[in-house]
Protein backbone atom coordinates (compact mmCIF):
# COMPACT_ATOMS: atom_id res chain seq x y z
CA UNK A 1 0.00 0.00 0.00
CA UNK A 2 1.35 3.43 -0.94
CA UNK A 3 1.40 6.36 1.45
CA UNK A 4 -1.27 8.04 -0.69
CA UNK A 5 -3.65 5.13 -0.09
CA UNK A 6 -3.19 4.66 3.65
CA UNK A 7 -6.13 5.16 5.98
CA UNK A 8 -4.82 6.02 9.42
CA UNK A 9 -5.94 5.47 12.97
CA UNK A 10 -5.38 8.38 15.35
CA UNK A 11 -5.32 7.68 19.08
CA UNK A 12 -6.04 10.89 20.95
CA UNK A 13 -3.84 12.43 23.62
CA UNK A 14 -4.19 11.65 27.29
CA UNK A 15 -1.91 11.62 30.30
CA UNK A 16 -0.23 8.24 30.41
CA UNK A 17 2.14 6.33 32.66
CA UNK A 18 5.73 6.57 31.25
CA UNK A 19 6.21 2.79 31.29
CA UNK A 20 2.89 2.39 29.50
CA UNK A 21 4.04 4.76 26.75
CA UNK A 22 7.19 2.70 26.17
CA UNK A 23 5.05 -0.44 26.02
CA UNK A 24 2.58 1.24 23.62
CA UNK A 25 5.36 2.14 21.20
CA UNK A 26 6.70 -1.41 21.23
CA UNK A 27 3.29 -3.03 20.78
CA UNK A 28 2.13 -0.70 18.01
CA UNK A 29 5.40 -1.19 16.16
CA UNK A 30 4.90 -4.96 16.29
CA UNK A 31 1.21 -4.86 15.41
CA UNK A 32 1.59 -2.52 12.45
CA UNK A 33 4.62 -4.47 11.19
CA UNK A 34 2.54 -7.66 11.09
CA UNK A 35 -0.45 -5.79 9.60
CA UNK A 36 -2.61 -6.71 12.59
CA UNK A 37 -3.16 -2.98 13.15
CA UNK A 38 -3.57 -0.07 10.73
CA UNK A 39 -1.05 2.77 10.29
CA UNK A 40 -1.32 4.69 13.55
CA UNK A 41 -0.58 8.12 15.00
CA UNK A 42 -0.75 8.50 18.78
CA UNK A 43 -0.30 11.58 20.98
CA UNK A 44 0.97 11.25 24.57
CA UNK A 45 1.17 13.48 27.60
CA UNK A 46 3.65 11.92 29.99
CA UNK A 47 3.45 11.84 33.73
CA UNK A 48 6.73 13.60 34.74
CA UNK A 49 9.51 11.37 33.46
CA UNK A 50 13.03 11.13 32.14
CA UNK A 51 13.21 8.62 29.29
CA UNK A 52 16.71 7.41 28.53
CA UNK A 53 17.83 5.69 25.34
CA UNK A 54 18.16 1.92 25.25
CA UNK A 55 22.01 2.07 25.02
CA UNK A 56 22.30 4.83 27.64
CA UNK A 57 23.91 4.08 30.99
CA UNK A 58 21.68 4.52 34.03
CA UNK A 59 24.70 6.28 35.58
CA UNK A 60 23.90 9.17 33.23
CA UNK A 61 20.98 9.97 35.54
CA UNK A 62 20.92 11.72 38.92
CA UNK A 63 18.51 9.34 40.63
CA UNK A 64 18.27 11.43 43.80
CA UNK A 65 17.28 14.54 41.84
CA UNK A 66 14.66 12.55 39.91
CA UNK A 67 13.12 11.37 43.20
CA UNK A 68 13.26 14.91 44.61
CA UNK A 69 11.35 16.33 41.63
CA UNK A 70 8.92 13.43 41.32
CA UNK A 71 10.33 12.35 37.97
CA UNK A 72 10.14 8.71 36.90
CA UNK A 73 13.04 7.16 34.96
CA UNK A 74 12.20 4.79 32.10
CA UNK A 75 14.33 3.22 29.39
CA UNK A 76 13.11 3.47 25.80
CA UNK A 77 13.43 0.63 23.30
CA UNK A 78 15.21 2.84 20.77
CA UNK A 79 18.39 4.90 20.52
CA UNK A 80 18.93 8.60 21.07
CA UNK A 81 19.48 10.38 24.37
CA UNK A 82 17.66 11.34 27.55
CA UNK A 83 14.41 13.27 27.13
CA UNK A 84 12.65 15.07 29.96
CA UNK A 85 8.83 15.04 29.79
CA UNK A 86 6.37 17.07 31.85
CA UNK A 87 2.62 16.57 31.56
CA UNK A 88 1.65 20.23 31.46
CA UNK A 89 4.29 21.69 29.20
CA UNK A 90 5.04 19.30 26.34
CA UNK A 91 3.69 16.30 24.48
CA UNK A 92 5.02 13.54 22.29
CA UNK A 93 3.74 11.75 19.23
CA UNK A 94 4.55 8.43 17.59
CA UNK A 95 3.76 7.45 14.00
CA UNK A 96 3.71 3.83 12.80
CA UNK A 97 3.24 2.69 9.21
CA UNK A 98 4.41 -0.10 6.87
CA UNK A 99 7.64 0.76 5.09
CA UNK A 100 6.61 2.14 1.68
CA UNK A 101 8.26 1.16 -1.58
CA UNK A 102 10.44 4.26 -1.70
CA UNK A 103 13.97 5.10 -0.65
CA UNK A 104 13.82 4.90 3.15
CA UNK A 105 16.37 7.72 3.44
CA UNK A 106 13.63 10.00 2.12
CA UNK A 107 11.15 9.11 4.85
CA UNK A 108 12.71 11.40 7.45
CA UNK A 109 12.59 14.31 5.05
CA UNK A 110 9.04 13.45 4.01
CA UNK A 111 7.48 13.16 7.46
CA UNK A 112 9.47 15.96 9.07
CA UNK A 113 8.34 18.06 6.11
CA UNK A 114 4.72 17.18 6.87
CA UNK A 115 5.18 18.27 10.48
CA UNK A 116 6.88 21.52 9.49
CA UNK A 117 4.12 22.30 6.99
CA UNK A 118 1.45 21.64 9.62
CA UNK A 119 3.16 23.95 12.14
CA UNK A 120 3.66 26.62 9.47
CA UNK A 121 -0.09 26.52 8.72
CA UNK A 122 -0.60 27.77 12.28
CA UNK A 123 1.60 30.78 11.57
CA UNK A 124 4.75 29.36 13.16
CA UNK A 125 7.94 30.15 11.18
CA UNK A 126 9.43 26.67 11.48
CA UNK A 127 12.71 25.54 9.94
CA UNK A 128 14.28 22.06 9.97
CA UNK A 129 17.89 21.52 11.04
CA UNK A 130 19.89 18.28 11.03
CA UNK A 131 16.98 16.63 9.14
CA UNK A 132 14.94 16.05 12.29
CA UNK A 133 15.08 19.08 14.59
CA UNK A 134 12.54 21.89 14.41
CA UNK A 135 13.50 25.48 15.13
CA UNK A 136 11.52 28.68 15.48
CA UNK A 137 13.54 31.89 15.19
CA UNK A 138 16.79 30.03 15.82
CA UNK A 139 15.63 28.05 18.88
CA UNK A 140 14.71 24.39 19.11
CA UNK A 141 11.06 23.52 19.77
CA UNK A 142 10.99 19.86 18.71
CA UNK A 143 13.20 16.86 18.05
CA UNK A 144 12.46 13.61 16.20
CA UNK A 145 13.84 10.09 15.96
CA UNK A 146 13.05 7.34 13.47
CA UNK A 147 13.40 3.57 13.61
CA UNK A 148 12.76 1.19 10.70
CA UNK A 149 12.60 -2.53 11.39
CA UNK A 150 10.52 -5.56 10.43
CA UNK A 151 8.91 -3.66 7.59
CA UNK A 152 7.56 -0.89 9.82
CA UNK A 153 8.55 2.73 10.30
CA UNK A 154 8.26 4.30 13.74
CA UNK A 155 8.85 8.04 13.98
CA UNK A 156 8.70 9.75 17.35
CA UNK A 157 8.94 13.36 18.39
CA UNK A 158 8.47 15.75 21.28
CA UNK A 159 7.16 19.32 21.07
CA UNK A 160 7.70 21.93 23.77
CA UNK A 161 4.29 23.57 24.07
CA UNK A 162 4.32 25.95 27.05
CA UNK A 163 6.97 27.56 29.27
CA UNK A 164 7.18 25.79 32.65
CA UNK A 165 6.86 27.69 35.91
CA UNK A 166 10.40 26.52 36.72
CA UNK A 167 13.64 26.96 34.75
CA UNK A 168 13.48 24.11 32.23
CA UNK A 169 17.19 24.15 31.40
CA UNK A 170 18.15 23.96 35.07
CA UNK A 171 15.68 21.10 35.64
CA UNK A 172 16.95 19.08 32.67
CA UNK A 173 20.58 19.46 33.75
CA UNK A 174 19.76 18.70 37.41
CA UNK A 175 18.28 15.33 36.41
CA UNK A 176 21.53 14.24 34.78
CA UNK A 177 24.52 12.96 36.76
CA UNK A 178 26.55 15.52 38.64
CA UNK A 179 29.50 16.82 36.67
CA UNK A 180 28.12 15.93 33.26
CA UNK A 181 27.00 19.53 32.68
CA UNK A 182 28.03 22.85 34.20
CA UNK A 183 26.58 26.37 34.49
CA UNK A 184 27.81 27.28 31.01
CA UNK A 185 25.79 24.36 29.65
CA UNK A 186 22.68 25.57 31.48
CA UNK A 187 23.05 29.01 29.92
CA UNK A 188 23.64 27.46 26.50
CA UNK A 189 20.54 25.31 26.85
CA UNK A 190 18.46 28.28 27.99
CA UNK A 191 19.38 30.07 24.80
CA UNK A 192 18.55 27.13 22.54
CA UNK A 193 15.01 26.07 23.48
CA UNK A 194 11.64 27.69 22.89
CA UNK A 195 7.93 26.93 23.24
CA UNK A 196 4.94 27.16 20.94
CA UNK A 197 3.19 29.63 23.24
CA UNK A 198 6.16 32.00 23.05
CA UNK A 199 5.32 32.55 19.40
CA UNK A 200 1.53 32.31 19.48
CA UNK A 201 -0.76 32.38 22.50
CA UNK A 202 -3.78 31.41 20.39
CA UNK A 203 -2.75 27.84 19.53
CA UNK A 204 -4.45 25.42 21.91
CA UNK A 205 -3.16 21.90 22.46
CA UNK A 206 -6.28 20.52 20.81
CA UNK A 207 -5.74 22.69 17.74
CA UNK A 208 -2.10 21.65 17.59
CA UNK A 209 -2.97 17.95 17.79
CA UNK A 210 -5.68 18.27 15.14
CA UNK A 211 -3.41 20.17 12.76
CA UNK A 212 -0.61 17.62 13.12
CA UNK A 213 -3.07 14.74 12.63
CA UNK A 214 -4.38 16.23 9.39
CA UNK A 215 -0.87 17.06 8.18
CA UNK A 216 0.71 13.68 8.93
CA UNK A 217 -2.18 11.63 7.52
CA UNK A 218 -3.22 14.08 4.79
CA UNK A 219 -6.66 14.04 6.38
CA UNK A 220 -7.24 10.32 5.90
CA UNK A 221 -7.84 9.13 9.46
CA UNK A 222 -10.36 7.93 12.00
CA UNK A 223 -10.12 8.58 15.72
CA UNK A 224 -10.04 5.16 17.34
CA UNK A 225 -8.61 3.39 20.37
CA UNK A 226 -6.45 0.35 21.02
CA UNK A 227 -7.66 -3.09 20.01
CA UNK A 228 -8.28 -5.68 22.72
CA UNK A 229 -5.13 -7.57 21.68
CA UNK A 230 -3.04 -4.38 21.79
CA UNK A 231 -4.33 -3.43 25.23
CA UNK A 232 -3.61 -6.90 26.61
CA UNK A 233 -0.04 -6.83 25.33
CA UNK A 234 0.52 -3.25 26.54
CA UNK A 235 -0.58 -4.21 30.06
CA UNK A 236 1.81 -7.18 30.02
CA UNK A 237 4.84 -5.26 28.73
CA UNK A 238 4.50 -2.13 30.84
CA UNK A 239 5.31 -4.12 33.97
CA UNK A 240 8.76 -4.76 32.50
CA UNK A 241 9.34 -1.14 31.53
CA UNK A 242 8.68 0.24 35.01
CA UNK A 243 12.27 -0.75 35.81
CA UNK A 244 14.93 0.92 33.59
CA UNK A 245 17.32 -1.93 34.39
CA UNK A 246 15.44 -4.20 31.95
CA UNK A 247 18.40 -3.44 29.68
CA UNK A 248 21.94 -2.56 30.78
CA UNK A 249 23.03 0.44 28.76
CA UNK A 250 26.68 1.49 28.88
CA UNK A 251 26.98 4.70 26.86
CA UNK A 252 27.28 8.21 28.27
CA UNK A 253 24.93 10.23 26.07
CA UNK A 254 23.47 13.15 28.00
CA UNK A 255 20.36 15.07 26.97
CA UNK A 256 18.75 15.07 23.55
CA UNK A 257 18.65 18.88 23.71
CA UNK A 258 22.35 19.17 24.59
CA UNK A 259 24.27 15.93 23.92
CA UNK A 260 27.41 15.05 25.82
CA UNK A 261 29.76 12.11 25.70
CA UNK A 262 27.91 10.29 22.91
CA UNK A 263 29.80 8.29 20.30
CA UNK A 264 27.34 9.44 17.64
CA UNK A 265 29.21 12.44 16.26
CA UNK A 266 29.67 16.09 17.20
CA UNK A 267 26.00 16.95 17.40
CA UNK A 268 26.51 20.10 19.46
CA UNK A 269 28.54 21.66 16.67
CA UNK A 270 25.59 21.19 14.31
CA UNK A 271 23.00 22.90 16.51
CA UNK A 272 21.79 26.33 15.43
CA UNK A 273 22.30 28.84 18.22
Amino acid sequence: MSLEQMMWRVIEAKVRDPAEIIAIDEVLHQQVATKKSPPTLIFNHWEPALSIAKPQAIEDVNQEACIQHGVRVVRATSGGRAVYHDTKYDFSYSVFFPTPAIDTTMLYELFCGKIATALASLGLPVTITNKNDFYIEGKKVSGNAQRISNGCVMQQGIILYDRPVYNLAERMVALMKKGLYDEADVRELEGQITWITQHSSNITLQKLHETLAVGLTEGRYKVQSFTVDEQTEIERLKQQYHDPSWFQGVGERGLCWLPKGAPLGAYRAEVVS
